[in-house]
Parts: C-alpha cells; sequence; structure tokens
C-alpha cells in the first residue's frame, strides 16, 4: 500500500499580503483612538480642577459661617486646613492667597496656568494647544448675598 505525501513549500506570497491588510485595517482602527486620549486627558485634568474650586468654595463658606462675625464681611480672612485662606463676604477671594490657595492646586506640580484679573481667576490646562479654549474661571462674590460665579467648563482647545 502506497502513502501519498504532500509537498510542503512554505509559504505563498498571498499571505504576507493578507497579514499586511489586516495590520493595516487594526491600526487604522486604533490609531485614531489613541490619538485623542490626551486630550481626554486634559478634560479630565479640568474637570478634577473644577471640582476641586466647587469643592473649596464651599467647605470655605461653610467654615465663615462657623466662625460667624468679620469672617463674613467684605475683606477677611479665616484659618482652614492650616492655612489662612482670604475671603469676601465669605467666600475665597479671586486671589492667590484666596481660592488659590483654599483648593490647594500647585500650578507647577499639577500644570495648571492660573490667571488672576481683578475679581477672576481663571484656571487653564497647561500644554492645551489652546489654552484659553481649555479652561473655567472663578469670579469673586459681589455682594454678602451672592455666592462666586463659577463659570462651565470650556473644553474646545483641549
Amino acid at each position: 500500500m502506497r502513502t501519498h505525501r504532500s509537498a510542503q513549500r512554505g509559504i505563498t506570497p498571498v499571505e504576507p499580503v493578507i497579514v499586511v491588510l489586516i495590520l493595516g485595517i487594526l491600526l487604522a482602527v486604533a490609531l485614531p483612538r489613541s490619538m485623542n486620549l490626551g486630550a481626554e486627558a486634559r478634560k479630565k485634568k479640568l474637570e478634577a480642577a473644577l471640582g476641586s474650586v466647587k469643592a473649596a468654595t464651599q467647605l470655605t463658606r461653610a467654615a465663615a459661617l462657623m466662625a460667624g462675625g468679620s469672617a463674613l464681611d467684605d475683606d477677611d480672612s479665616i484659618m482652614q486646613d492650616g492655612v489662612v485662606v482670604e475671603t469676601v463676604h465669605g467666600y475665597p477671594k479671586a486671589s492667590a492667597e484666596g481660592i488659590v490657595r483654599a483648593t490647594g492646586l500647585d500650578p507647577a506640580g499639577d500644570r495648571i496656568s492660573i490667571s488672576i484679573n481683578g475679581s477672576a481667576v481663571t484656571f487653564a490646562i497647561q500644554g492645551a494647544p489652546a489654552e484659553a479654549r481649555c479652561s473655567f474661571t472663578y469670579v469673586q462674590s459681589s455682594r454678602a448675598v451672592l455666592p462666586p460665579t463659577i463659570s462651565s467648563l470650556t473644553t474646545t482647545g483641549c
């Protein structure tokens, strides 16, 4: 009885072409997704900074209400977590010694740009393609009955 042996000759020229096509399709799908991760990371960092500002605003207000008296005046300061925070009407003042100190944000370490302009502080993410469009603004309280204004996030430049 004779057995038939098949001759194995290696791979055909079509097989490497198929492998390259499959790899090309995978890269075309995966590459755009991974390229957008930097923008998403900057948006999330901006959201975290916004959360810090909102929380610091409320914590400072609560501490001022508990202190009572002059802590609710136009200009004062309160002790919060071992640091002095400048306040206006019991809310953090728009200054380095006010809202920036209350949040505990470190511009260099957190890579956040902080611009103070009168009664407003703008927080932006360093390294964003357009920092002015990857930001939000805190405007200090203007009257005793009004809380500060915190803008919504601008993320078109992240």
